[in-house]
């Protein structure tokens, strides 16, 4: 296929059950030219039949590494692979709404944007939930890599909630190219570091209105799971984030967004750590680990520096209201 506009880059792991979903709501896209690449990672169930049953279609591209190197080097593969103008990231078990692509790339074009943004659905079985991560009263807007960075740790309120992912994004292929973004490999929160990767580089980002893309929470899913490599990575993932901030002599200027986005993390992980483990013991082998990374990552000094007295109160004291001395 020539001209194609865009790529859609599929990282698959044994994810036969959804994976027809997914493609057909990629192919039956209302924008014309595009190409799916299905990146199977080394799957233990069988994913050939299901890319068998569209028969010969250009437009359909199935590689199979081996054995699986996880979500970020899968990417990277495809990306290596990928012909079209755009590029955009879907998981296995998420799918689109049909017209996404099109009005993404149809706003990416009228503002010349590196990076398009849209809406984000949490479907569970027998749940869908309400657009998420969207410009709210689904307007559209345009702003700057400053602006989407401060938007994203929390620093800036502006009725836009934005998402660490990459999945709810399109990039233009030759600003990708052209910062030589590539996803981290071999680690979890890879698509939090694309994503801030991105941001820092990006000329112009646009948020996209009347569109979503609709994720799919599998309870065997990566991250409806928890390990001690989940709080090994998350100190890794912030060190490289570091780096990324540094490298472009930006650590001062986005120091307290770097703080936020650290802080926000370790408490999701607090979080998985209660939703996902029921014994006394091991919810504090895990909490001890996560202080730890935190700690690692920001001192005290620097915690006191950008926290104000507010938030460093909830979290000493969080749930006292009687402050009567005996």
């Amino acid at each position: 296929m020539k001209n194609i506009i865009l790529s859609i880059i599929i990282p698959a792991y044994n994810t036969s059950d959804y994976l027809k979903k997914c493609i057909d709501s990629l192919l039956f896209q209302t924008l014309q030219k595009i190409e799916v690449i299905v990146v199977d990672d080394g799957s233990t169930n069988d994913l050939t039949s299901i890319i068998d049953s569209y028969g010969n279609k250009e437009n359909l591209i199935y590689i199979r590494n081996e054995y699986s190197v996880g979500p970020g080097a899968a990417r990277n593969i495809g990306l290596c692979r990928a012909k079209g103008k755009f590029i955009a990231f879907c998981d296995s078990d998420d799918w689109v709404d049909l017209d996404l692509y099109e009005k993404s790339i149809a706003h990416m074009e009228k503002t010349d944007a590196d990076i398009g943004i849209f809406s984000v659905i949490r479907e569970r079985d027998g749940f869908r939930g309400q657009p998420e991560y969207l410009c709210y009263f689904n307007q559209f807007y345009t702003f700057s890599s400053e602006m989407a960075l401060r938007i994203l740790s929390g620093q800036y309120e502006m009725g836009i909630k934005l998402h660490r992912a990459c999945w709810n994004k399109v990039f233009r292929k030759s600003f990708l190219d052209a910062s030589k973004a590539r996803f981290e490999e071999g680690i979890y929160f890879q698509g939090v570091l694309f994503c801030v990767y991105t941001f820092l580089r990006a000329e112009k980002i646009v948020c996209v209105p009347h569109a979503a893309y609709h994720h799919y929470r599998r309870s065997d899913s990566i991250i409806q799971s928890f390990s001690e490599k989940h709080i090994l990575d998350f100190k890794e993932c912030y060190l490289r984030m570091r780096k990324y901030f540094v490298e472009e002599n930006k650590f001062a200027t986005y120091q307290l967004d770097y703080y936020r986005l650290c802080e926000s993390y370790m408490n999701i992980i607090i979080k998985q750590i209660f939703e996902y483990e029921h014994s006394e013991e091991r919810k504090k082998f895990f909490l001890r680990k996560v202080l730890q990374a935190f700690t690692s990552l920001i001192t005290t000094d620097e915690y006191f520096a950008y926290a104000t007295a507010e938030e460093i109160r909830q979290h000493i004291q969080p749930n006292i209201t009687d402050t009567t001395l005996y």
